[in-house]
C-alpha cells in the first residue's frame, strides 16, 4: 500500500495473472492480492549477509519489515543445527545504539 513490507502466508498463486493471494501472519482475516514482483520470499539462511549489508528485517514483537543494516557478521545460533542465525542489526531511524 504505501511501500511497506508485512510477513504473509501465500495461500493461492496464479500464473495466468502471476498473481499471490496472501494472508497477513499478525490480521489473518486481511487477505491480499499482490503482482508477482510485490512478494519477496525469504531466504532460509542468513550464511550469506555481511556486516554492512542493507536488509529488510523483523522489528522485534511485530511482523512489519524495516529498513535496517547487519551490523555483526550473522553466526549459526548454537549448536542444537536447527538452522537458525543470529543476526544483529540497526533498524534506520532506530535511536538506540543496537
Amino acid at each position: 500500500e504505501d511501500g511497506s513490507w508485512i510477513l504473509g502466508n501465500v495461500l493461492e498463486y496464479n500464473p495466468a495473472t502471476q498473481r499471490y493471494l496472501i494472508q497477513d501472519e499478525d490480521e489473518v482475516n486481511r487477505v491480499t492480492q499482490l503482482a508477482y514482483d510485490d512478494v519477496r520470499r525469504l531466504d532460509d539462511s542468513s550464511s550469506n549477509l555481511r556486516r554492512g549489508d542493507a536488509v529488510l528485517a523483523v522489528f522485534p514483537e511485530t511482523t512489519s519489515f524495516y529498513r535496517a543494516v547487519v551490523v555483526k557478521t550473522p553466526k549459526p545460533n548454537g549448536t542444537n543445527g536447527n538452522g537458525t542465525w543470529e543476526v544483529v542489526v540497526k533498524f534506520e531511524d532506530d535511536e538506540d545504539d543496537e
